[in-house]
């Protein structure tokens, strides 16, 4: 059975030192499903499906250094209750036909179509459950990266054991608890926000305002592996970080300005030749 803790959504109170290294990590941890090997492979696949890279990027040789690295994460479960209410936008085409006189004096009848929005006020409760939302609790890596990377399949979670994490480099956590639930919180809401406006339809929506209530809210202490991929191309070092798990890999490119305008006079001459044919 693994870990998990109650606390407060209001006052979160930390169970751990950050100031102490893995002081109470882990409760938990998901296991490298690829090897280093394995890794530095799906780094030479990805290099050869981007676009708009260097031919020698693509399939040039690259000095690569493959780390295994176990980042801390907060992970949080939540039962939410939100109560909303706002405007729901229904559009709907309007014909606008009217007359007018040419410098002939002749008549012409014109018809201009146009899009008006009726708005209607909504209001309503909406009732959701979070699992396994995650948020690092350490800055040892760009944000941004880690986002596009930190997908999980969390039912393959494991208590931890040493040999888990032998030869792996494991930052300290450097973030409390209520910092990642600041973090993890305005996430929720953001998801919250896109499944109520999904609820409510409609064309669009405006003037959404949201309450929601917090319970049953737990969280857990957990590795999650990651690959850190350090390449130099071209004399310039540069990253990539691979998920241990599901080999989604994600980092800088080095951009072909050749193929890009290439690419872009293709393009262009193709809807020429398109225009011409359909005008003539």
């Amino acid at each position: 059975m693994i870990a998990d803790h109650q606390f407060d959504p209001e006052r979160p109170q930390d169970l751990s030192d950050p100031s102490h290294p893995l002081n109470g990590w882990p409760d938990a941890l998901i296991p490298f499903e690829c090897s280093p090997a394995q890794a530095e492979e799906h780094f030479r696949l990805w290099r050869r499906k981007r676009r708009f890279v260097p031919s020698s990027f693509q399939r040039g040789h690259l000095p690569v250094i493959v780390e295994r690295v176990y980042l801390p994460f907060w992970s949080f479960r939540a039962e939410t209750h939100s109560l909303y209410e706002g405007s729901r936008g229904d559009d709907r085409r309007v014909e606008n036909t009217y007359t007018r006189t040419d410098s002939d004096g002749n008549s012409e009848t014109h018809t201009e179509t146009s899009t008006t929005t009726d708005y209607t006020s909504v209001s309503g409760a909406h009732d959701q459950i979070i699992e396994a939302l995650v948020v690092p609790a350490s800055d040892t890596f760009d944000p941004q990266l880690l986002d596009k990377a930190s997908f999980f399949d969390h039912s393959r979670l494991v208590n931890w054991r040493s040999d888990y994490t032998q030869d792996a480099t494991l930052p300290r956590p450097e973030f409390s608890l209520p910092q990642g639930w600041t973090s993890g919180r305005a996430k929720i809401e953001e998801r919250l926000k896109r499944e109520i406006t999904k609820v409510i339809g409609g064309d669009s929506v405006r003037g959404l305002k949201i309450t929601t209530e917090f319970r049953h809210t737990r969280f857990q202490r957990v590795l999650l592996p990651f690959y850190g991929i350090r390449y130099t191309y071209r004399g310039r070092p540069s990253f990539a970080l691979l998920n241990g798990q599901t080999a989604v890999i994600t980092g800088a490119v080095p951009r072909s300005s050749l193929k890009i305008v290439v690419t872009v006079l293709s393009s262009l001459l193709a809807a020429a030749i398109l225009l011409y044919i359909f005008l003539h």
